[in-house]
């Protein structure tokens, strides 16, 4: 059960593609500052081993959110600053178990492109691709889904990962 932990830990930061919500508000500017009022993951693990498939959900929703985002033009830049801290509950063959991930970091230095409601964010060769679900004047409300492999010597797998980012000025 820790293995999987850590890779949930590990894929959140990976996240690679879209969702097709954009029933919100998303034509206010992005530029500036924008704090961290909320982060949330959900998702599900599918492992395999010796051929056994086991299916693992879990839900993570962030507390102690201390981070900021900032926006700028020429040159379009990104910059997250700062912690936060997650509860994780996570479903193993009928077992729950919670556990809880102390100052995270929510470090980045990006560049970022903006084509409609969708938010690519590229740190060196790893491009995140965001939904804009929401943009006014004072909210801005981001969400991914990703769908990666998990390569491993003794199992092999597959996670799904959404994750929600809500920000105000």
């Amino acid at each position: 059960m820790k293995k999987l932990s850590v890779l949930f830990i590990a894929f959140t930061m990976v996240l690679s593609s879209c969702s097709n919500d954009d029933t919100a508000s998303t034509s206010a500017e992005l530029t500036g500052a924008w704090n961290g009022q909320a982060i949330s993951y959900n998702g599900t693990i599918i492992t395999e081993v010796l051929g056994e498939s086991i299916e693992s959900t879990y839900v993570a929703q962030g507390y102690d959110i201390d981070f900021t985002m900032t926006f700028t033009e020429m040159p379009n830049n990104v910059v997250g600053e700062g912690n936060y801290s997650l509860e994780l509950v996570s479903t193993t063959l009928g077992q729950s178990q919670t556990q809880n991930f102390e100052d995270l970091s929510f470090e980045n230095n990006s560049t970022w492109t903006r084509d409609g409601n969708q938010l690519l964010l590229t740190d060196g060769t790893e491009t995140v691709a965001y939904q804009i679900t929401e943009l006014t004047e004072n909210k801005l409300v981001l969400t991914a889904d990703s769908l990666e492999a998990i390569p491993n010597a003794s199992a092999s797998g597959i996670t799904e990962i959404k994750i929600e980012i809500i920000l105000t000025r």
